[in-house]
């Protein structure tokens, strides 16, 4: 019995336990690499291997993967000066090792940010060789350019920057990883002219010879020849320009051999300035320029030449052709006869790519493969192979079909939340995602170039959803289908929007940070169909760059802030009404909260809510309440270990609320926080970037309730692939508010409630009573595992006898914590109101009223058992014989559940009377007095009564009978 009763004494304890909040990270988005600027590296394993300058987890560049067929797959992400993967910027592409690894440089990251040297396996294994110390220590140099490995066992390379006279430097570099510095140019003069060092090095036996973009006599840039021990340094070409013996400036792509000679381009200089192909004799003088480039056959050629052993030499220009984005052409060594193979076509067309600067290779399949730094689907880099004929096939556009960055709060839908995604996509303009419940993220949009990248959240009218793109498009998504486009909205009209908001008035409203007359931001409504207009322009003084979120009153108006702007030029809260009209409410001045950002959200206490990402005692931010008339508190001081640069909130059913903050926080990256209307502030947790049990970084506060009531949200940056999360913390407590009661019948009150439950099991009841004291409770109690993001309960009690009142409040408990709504009230109606209500459609309908013209008062109809709604006629008063003799009677029909009026039956010898009551019916009661003859009956139905006048018919020349109701 004794262990019967500790079991039981530890399951009553459990509701009073508290489950701590979750981080569930339920989508990594990889932000992929783009921007492929060296060539491509054929490797024995059938793939390609290249980097990206820009993108990857930090968005420092990669190194990827290329299919023959154009799949791509990073394999590596770079860090910057620390971290796993230490460098940042590759843009010279790799060169394959005698150990089989590739070896890489990046232009920045390391140690002193001046570049590093690394080695990489196929499989993604990364290895740092050198930091690059810049104008001295022991690895003196910076930027440097793309590897070589010559046959004598070490590789050589140069940098752009550092050495001695920070002109830059050549080195060599052992397997094991020593690196030796063979020469410090020295620019215009000395023993090593020229500067900044370009392209790779070309061996040849124990010669290097390269290229610099400036130095020489003109400082245009020159060709030398060195010794691969640093000695005997000789500029075989020092560059003139437009004009001179040495046609061309700024060679940046090296030199190649083919026939005893040295080729290579300017990618300006010559005739017209648009670049050249040059020949130069190895052992100085025979300079000749092959071609001056003009513009329709190429310019700006970039990229080192390819000599295939066939007799020509391969090239590209960055700028130029038909498109004026670049072609690819061949030059015989010999005859110099020149043919532009293809021009490029930008992001579409039928040779995809823009600004080819990287170079040619021989592929596996020998035919000729390079990248574009720019253009293909997404503008963001392109790989092709190209034949010898110029037959341009497209392998591979730099952008990830799923797309990233999160860019508006999740959606709650029956399977899960919908968000936007700002980049990426067949096109690169961004997606949407669904997340269900469990399970992987669903592509289901892709949004196209005329509609543009979606700009921030999505919003449900009438089952439809709408947003808006960063290309001012307002767009409609349906099902699985493309988002169709709606309307443009102008730049007068609305420059930059993000966020809409539903009036119930068939508008969509938003500000925008730019846009109105005056360029400072604007109000706008726009209706489903598309026809946007212009409300109100910010001046400044009445406020500057709104673009946040507005909040709907419950006056109808709408209320936001202003980033900019007002007396002192930090921000304002304004109201405005649906047609235009603004008001000020609160100006922020320059020493206190200030500078408020992620707009208003509307409390369940009729108050807003926002933030500041300026001011407070820490000047780290703030969160405050205003009231609709501008009273403004002050609710919580961010510290910077609380977080920083808070955003927008979301409000919870009992009126918790919970937001972001953009950095700050254990590791800097940002926090989800839950604050009270009252200022109880909790952090919940901090964001842990790239890694960790809370990935993601910079959170705008763009957070919701999704299925079951679970807190879902997005951050924009960090995951494992660098490209934002979707996260969801359940367990954040349940949040329940009281909705209003109903009566269904006169034995059945319905107290409601609405529940946000967090995903947990959770217990429902309402404590109610004749005062504002409750005192009594509901029960049993309704225990609900939600499915939807708000789950509705009703709770049945016996209502309050007619015109009495009810108060009663929703409470809702789980293993995280209680919640409980505000206290309502519930007056159960009259008979008559209900009646009306339930016939009328208006509880309040005017007793004299007559909706169905029949000339019978309401009240009338409402006594005698009428419809009300169609046409009827009053009781007929005839002659009967009585056992008295003689009399006037009439019958009427009473209900006794009609307990709010009299019914009075009287009689007269004339129309103006003087009339006397002859029987009478007191709320619902019987009919008594002397003129009652029969009809009462028990129970309570609809029954009959005949009543007869109080004197015979022969008393008087006439006699009258009327009936009169009183409510």
């Amino acid at each position: 019995m004794l262990r019967r009763l500790l079991i039981l004494l530890a399951l009553f304890a459990l509701p009073l336990l508290h489950a701590a909040p979750v981080f569930e990270t339920l989508a990594d988005f990889e932000r992929v690499g783009t921007v492929p600027t060296g060539r491509l590296l054929a490797h024995s394993d059938g793939n390609y291997y290249g980097t990206t300058i820009v993108g990857g987890v930090s968005d420092l560049g990669t190194v990827f993967r290329m299919t023959p067929a154009g799949a791509l797959t990073t394999i590596v992400s770079f860090t910057g000066g620390t971290g796993p993967a230490i460098g940042a910027y590759p843009s010279g592409g790799l060169v394959l090792g005698p150990d089989g690894l590739l070896y890489g440089t990046t232009v920045n990251g390391g140690a002193g940010d001046f570049g590093t040297i690394f080695k990489v396996s196929t499989a993604g294994v990364f290895t740092n060789i050198v930091d690059f110390t810049g104008a001295a220590g022991l690895r003196p140099g910076a930027i440097p350019n793309p590897l070589i490995f010559h046959v004598d066992g070490f590789f050589y390379g140069s940098t752009q920057g550092g050495g001695t006279s920070e002109m830059g430097t050549i080195f060599k570099l052992s397997t094991t990883g020593v690196l030796t510095t063979l020469v410090h140019l020295t620019g215009t003069t000395g023993t090593s002219k020229g500067m900044a060092p370009t392209g790779r090095l070309f061996a040849d036996g124990p010669v290097l010879y390269g290229t610099t973009q400036s130095g020489g006599a003109s400082d245009l840039g020159t060709v030398f020849k060195v010794a691969t021990n640093g000695t005997s340094w000789v500029p075989l070409v020092e560059f003139t320009g437009t004009t001179g013996g040495r046609l061309g400036s700024g060679p940046l792509g090296g030199v190649a051999l083919f026939g005893g000679m040295l080729f290579g381009t300017t990618e300006t200089g010559g005739t017209e300035d648009a670049g050249t192909i040059f020949r130069v004799d190895p052992a100085g003088g025979n300079f000749t320029v092959m071609r001056h480039f003009a513009g329709p056959d190429g310019s700006y050629p970039a990229a080192p030449l390819l000599s295939p052993g066939d007799g020509f030499l391969y090239g590209c220009t960055a700028g130029g052709g038909n498109n004026d984005v670049g072609v690819a052409f061949r030059i015989g060594a010999t005859s110099g006869a020149f043919t532009a193979l293809a021009s490029f076509t930008g992001d579409n067309g039928s040779a995809p790519g823009a600004g080819p600067r990287a170079g040619l290779i021989v592929g596996l399949n020998g035919e000729l493969f390079g990248t574009t730094e720019a253009g293909g689907q997404a503008g963001n880099g392109t790989a092709f192979q190209i034949t010898t004929s110029g037959v341009v096939t497209s392998l591979a556009a730099f952008t990830n079909a799923t797309g990233w960055s999160p860019a508006g709060a999740p959606l709650a839908t029956t399977t899960g939340v919908v968000i936007p995604l700002n980049y990426g996509g067949a096109k690169g303009c961004g997606t949407s995602m669904r997340i269900p419940p469990s399970g992987p993220a669903v592509l289901e949009h892709t949004f196209q170039d005329s509609i543009g990248a979606p700009a921030g959240s999505f919003i449900e009218v009438s089952g439809n959803r709408f947003g808006l793109s960063q290309e001012r498009v307002l767009f409609r998504l349906i099902d699985s289908m493309s988002p169709a486009k709606v309307a443009t909205i102008s730049a007068s009209i609305a420059e930059r929007a993000e966020e809409l908001i539903d009036g119930g008035d068939g508008y969509l409203y938003g500000t925008s940070e730019d846009g109105g007359t005056s360029g400072k931001g604007s109000f706008f409504r726009v209706t489903t169909s598309g026809w946007p207009a212009l409300l109100v322009s910010f001046t400044g003084p009445n406020g500057e760059n709104p673009g946040s979120t507005l909040a709907m009153g419950a006056d109808g108006n709408f209320y936001g802030t202003t980033k900019d702007g007002g007396t002192t030029g930090n921000g304002t809260i304004f109201k405005v009404t649906p047609a235009g009209a603004l008001t000020s409410l609160v100006s922020f001045t320059g020493s206190g909260p200030r500078k408020p950002k992620g707009g208003l959200v509307a409390g369940v206490d009729g108050n807003f809510y926002g933030t500041t990402s300026d001011g407070g005692s820490a000047g780290q931010g703030t969160v405050f309440r205003v009231t609709p008339a501008g009273v403004f508190t002050v609710l919580y001081e961010f510290t910077g270990g609380s977080g920083t640069k808070p955003g927008r909130l979301l409000a919870a059913l009992d009126g918790t609320l919970y937001g972001c903050t953009e950095n700050g926080g254990a590791s800097g990256n940002g926090t989800v926080f839950r604050i009270s209307p009252g200022g109880a502030f909790t952090s919940l947790f901090s964001f842990t970037g790239t890694t960790g049990n809370a990935r993601g970084k910079t959170p705008k506060g763009h957070l919701a309730f999704g299925p079951g009531g679970v807190l879902y949200g997005v951050a924009p940056e960090g995951g494992t692939g660098g490209g934002g999360t979707v996260f969801r913390i359940p367990w954040t407590g349940p949040h329940v508010a009281t909705r209003p009661a109903q009566k269904i019948d006169n034995s059945t009150c319905l107290l409601n409630a609405i529940l946000q439950a967090g995903g947990e099991s959770t217990s429902v009841v309402f404590d109610y009573g004749t005062t504002s004291a409750l005192g009594q409770t509901t029960g049993p109690a309704v225990s609900a595992l939600t499915v939807n993001s708000a789950d509705t309960f009703s709770i049945a009690i016996p209502p309050p006898p007619a015109g009495q009142t009810v108060f009663f409040r929703a409470r809702a408990t789980n293993i995280s914590g209680t919640s409980q709504g505000p206290i309502l009230s519930y007056t159960s109606p009259t008979a008559s109101a209900q009646w009306k209500l339930d016939n009328l459609g208006d509880a309040a309908a005017p007793d004299l009223g007559d909706p169905d013209g029949d000339g019978i008062a309401t009240i009338i109809e409402y006594a005698l058992v009428q419809n009300p709604a169609s046409a009827n006629t009053l009781p007929a008063a005839t002659r009967a014989n009585l056992p008295e003799g003689p009399r006037l009677t009439i019958a009427i029909n009473r209900d006794p559940q009609r307990n709010d009026i009299t019914i009075e039956v009287l009689s007269g010898s004339g129309v103006n009377g003087p009339w006397t009551t002859v029987a009478s019916s007191t709320n619902g009661a019987p009919f008594t007095g002397l003129g009652y003859v029969s009809g009462e009956i028990s129970g309570t139905g609809v029954r009959t009564v005949l009543i007869k006048d109080s004197a015979a018919p022969a008393a008087s020349p006439s006699r009258f009978m009327r009936i009169r109701v009183v409510h």
